[in-house]
């Protein structure tokens, strides 16, 4: 599944939802483990370290992006 769309993720330190969008060669794998939340401002090693990946933010949702003609 290509990672270009709207993602919904949701932060394991505030437990608040937040979207961001991914562009053509961007990775989500790369955001969920190191976004900084827009409501708690933390990143997931900086509250949980080196842990597995279910500690990064969860994605709970996407919206692929059509294309604009």
């Amino acid at each position: 599944m290509p990672d270009r769309g709207i993602w919904t993720l949701r932060c394991q330190a505030c437990q608040q939802d937040f979207t961001l969008e991914l562009k053509p060669g961007q990775r989500l794998i790369d955001y969920a483990r190191a976004y900084v939340c827009p409501h708690c401002r933390k990143q997931p090693e900086e509250v949980y370290g080196d842990q597995a990946l279910d500690e990064w933010h969860h994605v709970i949702g996407f919206q692929a992006k059509t294309p604009s003609i």
